[in-house]
């Protein structure tokens, strides 16, 4: 449904996107994800067809729409579009704004699809509401239906919820993934939140710079980071050192780690070993023992920052009902289920 090949995106001198491919299939909900500055929006507006690719071409539906030669205009694209500002038009109601691009159609065309979708948006009894009537859920939700009205190829969503309040971040986007499944909606969200890109997205892309770092499932940038980036990027975790003993075994301050060692990394190289929080436990039991040093209430769970012996930090996840203060001493152990290991830093 959405391919893009190679595609590089310039602002003068400043290459804004650099080498960029990633594919969606129809249905499929996608999502980039980075820092501020990385190229996101800018991706976004070049699938829209607003920015000329300097490199590469954008196909939609198997149809070429952007080269450096050739863009075909973006009200040919049958793209629906949703902003951070929603833009929902204040003097007209909810149906109006919903059935707003839906001029090509015979009026019961129109009032059958306006019907439809506040059904399938949970608006339904509020056709008649003007958009300050409504909470910010509600407003979020006309905005995507408007966007969803003429049956677009695809749907861009450019940082949709960021102001929303924390509550409504959480449970939006799982409602709305239900709402594009539900219409078989193609979909391309870009973010910086996270846990917002986790609860939307089939596969997501991890920008740097303009350059794509890896593009994969929320589980594996979490679990099974191509780069360091992407694993300082995602989640939470710290970078504990070791030194390679063989084919299979790495040394660390928390004991031997089995796993496969980097191709580049031969006995005695300086490795870097990846621990999520999840990867170390409590155990009272431990002979290996850590000092609380910072603590984070997380209502079933405490997240612990942990000193080791020679200084360095691990950072650690235990239920809530074992409450160490700062200064106390904890038994810890570690439990890797994904060992990600990189080449060490000099």
């Amino acid at each position: 449904m959405l391919e893009l090949e190679s595609l590089s995106v310039d602002y003068g001198t400043q290459r804004a996107v650099q080498d960029l491919s990633i594919n969606l299939t129809p249905g499929q909900i996608g999502c980039l994800i980075g820092p501020s500055g990385c190229g996101k929006t800018t991706v976004l507006r070049a699938i829209g067809g607003f920015e000329r690719p300097t490199t590469g071409r954008i196909r939609l539906g198997g149809r070429v729409v952007s080269t450096p030669d050739h863009i075909v205009a973006p009200e040919e694209r049958r793209i629906g579009m949703v902003f951070q500002d929603l833009a929902l038009f204040p003097h007209l109601t909810v149906a109006r704004n919903i059935g707003f691009g839906l001029h090509r159609y015979s009026r019961d065309q129109r009032r059958r699809r306006i019907a439809g979708l506040l059904e399938l948006t949970g608006l339904e009894g509020m056709d008649q509401a003007y958009p300050h009537e409504l909470s910010g859920g509600q407003q979020q939700r006309v905005a995507v239906a408007r966007a969803m009205a003429p049956r677009p190829t695809i749907m861009l969503l450019d940082e949709p919820f960021s102001s929303l309040d924390p509550e409504l971040r959480e449970s939006l986007p799982r409602e709305l993934r239900e709402i594009f499944r539900g219409d078989g909606i193609t979909v391309l969200q870009v973010t910086h939140d996270q846990p917002e890109a986790f609860a939307m997205a089939d596969e997501i892309g991890v920008l740097r710079a303009g350059a794509l770092e890896q593009w994969d499932t929320a589980y594996a940038l979490y679990h099974m980071p191509q780069t360091r980036f992407v694993a300082d990027f995602i989640g939470e975790g710290i970078m504990l050192p070791g030194e390679v003993i063989d084919e299979r075994h790495i040394d660390t301050e928390l004991g031997h780690v089995r796993t496969r060692i980097p191709e580049q990394c031969s006995a005695g190289s300086a490795v870097d070993v990846l621990l999520r929080p999840d990867d170390i436990q409590h155990d009272d039991d431990s002979a290996v023992k850590a000092r609380v040093v910072d603590r984070t209430f997380r209502g079933a769970q405490f997240l612990y920052t942990l000193a080791l012996d020679s200084g360095r930090r691990v950072l650690c996840l235990a239920a809530s009902h074992h409450d160490h203060p700062p200064g106390e001493y904890i038994g810890i152990r570690p439990e890797l289920d994904h060992v990600v290991v990189f080449p060490g830093t000099a």
